[in-house]
């Protein structure tokens, strides 16, 4: 994945219309709770199962074409997604919160603005 792409969503590439630095992913660890051990160091230990992303972005100079693109988003139960971490990684995800406005109209053509947060199943750790 190359530094001008950052968010594809559906097979759309939405990078051109990502406000800059308005791109924020979060990883966090999701660990099996039913398997904690206790290993010969006394150490506490838990499987991790993968990573969870959290995705927020900002979009301003949606189309009226790509602004509905996203609000589709809305009645899918699942999507995928693939996003610079800082390599390319892909998952399926379920939008947490979308809002979208008038930017502005030119001719017949309006233009949007939208903020998107989403977040990912459970991407398998490597090697599992």
């Amino acid at each position: 994945m190359n530094t001008d792409t950052l968010l594809i969503i559906n097979g759309s590439d939405f990078s051109d219309v990502v406000e800059e630095n308005s791109l924020r992913i979060k990883y966090t660890p999701v660990y099996d709770e039913q398997s904690v051990f206790t290993a010969m160091n006394g150490s506490v230990n838990k499987t991790l199962l993968g990573f969870r992303a959290d995705i927020s972005a900002e979009f301003s100079g949606l189309s009226e074409t790509r602004a509905a693109a996203l609000s589709a988003l809305l009645s899918a139960e699942k999507y995928s997604a693939s996003f610079a971490f800082p390599d390319e990684r892909s998952a399926d995800f379920r939008t947490i919160s979308l809002a979208m406005e008038p930017e502005r109209f030119a001719g017949d053509e309006g233009y949007w603005s939208a903020f998107l947060a989403m977040q990912s199943d459970i991407i398998p750790a490597d090697g599992l």
